[in-house]
């Protein structure tokens, strides 16, 4: 059996390369975006919680936050809480 050889595709260079966690300013008022493990997290005020922030990374949302500084801090436990659930639903469906 040969050996599978895995490239980074050249659609997802930049977000690879880019600075990780940094959290940048958008056009929209109150969203901020940031890169972890090569995709877009965004920070938004939570229109249903006002008053409170939340986190949206690869189709999961974290609600709750009292402060924009307290999602950003945050952040790096909710990415990895993310691709974990990611990590069993793909693990469960090699498994079965």
């Amino acid at each position: 059996m040969s050996a599978v050889l895995i490239r980074v595709a050249p659609s997802a260079a930049d977000a690879l390369t880019a600075t990780q966690r940094q959290w940048r300013l958008t056009a929209t008022p109150g969203l901020e975006y940031a890169i972890f493990g090569g995709q877009q997290m965004a920070l938004l005020p939570d229109e249903t919680r006002p008053g409170t922030f939340r986190l949206e990374y690869l189709g999961f949302t974290a609600v709750g936050y009292a402060s924009a500084a307290a999602a950003k801090e945050a952040a790096d436990e909710f990415a990895l809480t993310v691709l974990r659930r990611l990590f069993v639903l793909v693990n469960s469906r090699v498994m079965s």
